[in-house]
């Protein structure tokens, strides 16, 4: 999928970055998970895996990893490993955190000596003593543009919103998704994209942007543009009522929002003035001119047009 505006996307697997050791921090997704492997295939130093522990209080822990593997086993198709695998196939430390600012943490995550952290999907804020580790601070990928759509769940908002795709790589501060922006590009996804494949596009695109963020560290000349707050929105994780897609939507709008959040839960929307729940979008069409449909299958009509879609049987 390529990027909306041009860009420059170099290689950075000149060996610049290299000398450069990383922490990275993830979760168990595709927006963790791609982007760690395309590092460790990049040749990236990376020092540590670091995992949030279910137990908030819990200070750090290594996880024992299975039987070491060669980094040549690592297998990328056709299913992605999570951030865990793919630690103990390059035999990376997979270490498990709770609580950030224990000591004991500290200690142990001091003692990677990481140049600087990178953060894609984490969720925890992290605490001043741990961004002050690695020489050149946390930097976080963010799947939308910044300042717009802080918070959890951007991805969401975007379909929702119908605008603001893109990815953004800001260094990290006592804020929400605040800090200054170091790298930032557009993204346009395509009509019917789901929500793992806007994830997937959005990984891609960030993970090349770390590359040359870190090409430009090792060459210390990483600019950093202090994020707008007036242009600076925030939404917070999605509730009931926001999965609603309104009748005065435009029908592409609505088609692409019920793609969208398809995995993340599911749509509804008005039909014979009953809201229900559409567990799957099939089509959308410009004009609202469409014949019956059998069983749960129908028609759902909107500001300009239908969407043709699949819905959860009544009762």
């Amino acid at each position: 999928m390529p990027p909306r505006r041009g860009s420059q996307h170099n290689s950075t697997t000149n060996g610049c970055q290299l000398a450069l050791n990383v922490l990275y921090f993830g979760m168990l997704g595709p927006l963790s998970s791609i982007p760690l492997a395309r590092l460790i295939e990049a040749g990236v130093p990376v020092r540590a895996v670091v995992l949030p522990d279910e137990d908030a209080a819990a200070p750090a822990m290594v996880i024992a990893p299975p039987p070491a593997m060669p980094r040549a086993a690592i297998v990328l198709q056709p299913a992605q490993p999570d951030i865990a695998r793919l630690a103990h196939q390059a035999r990376i430390p997979l270490v498990q955190a709770g609580d950030l600012r224990h000591a004991h943490t500290l200690r142990l995550l001091g003692s990677y000596t990481a140049d600087v952290a990178l953060v894609s999907c984490f969720a925890r804020l992290i605490p001043r003593a741990l961004r002050d580790l690695p020489r050149h601070g946390f930097l976080n990928l963010h799947p939308s543009l910044l300042p717009r759509l802080r918070g959890p769940a951007p991805l969401f908002w975007v379909f929702r919103e119908g605008a603001g795709a893109g990815v953004a790589v800001h260094a990290m501060s006592g804020r929400l998704d605040a800090g200054d922006i170091v790298a930032q590009l557009p993204l346009d996804f395509p009509d019917g994209a789901t929500y793992a494949e806007a994830e997937r596009i959005c990984a891609q695109h960030g993970v090349q942007l770390m590359l040359d963020l870190l090409a430009a560290l090792a060459r210390g000349a990483l600019a950093r543009q202090p994020q707008d707050e007036l242009q600076a929105t925030y939404r917070p994780a999605p509730g009931p009522a926001d999965f609603v897609a309104p009748p005065d939507w435009p029908a592409r709008h609505a088609f692409n929002f019920m793609r969208g959040v398809e995995g993340f839960g599911h749509a509804r929307a008005m039909v014979d003035h009953m809201e229900r729940t559409v567990l799957h979008a099939i089509e959308w069409r410009p004009d609202a001119a469409a014949g019956p449909e059998p069983g749960d299958t129908r028609w759902l009509r909107f500001a300009d047009g239908a969407v043709r879609a699949q819905l959860a049987p009544v009762g």
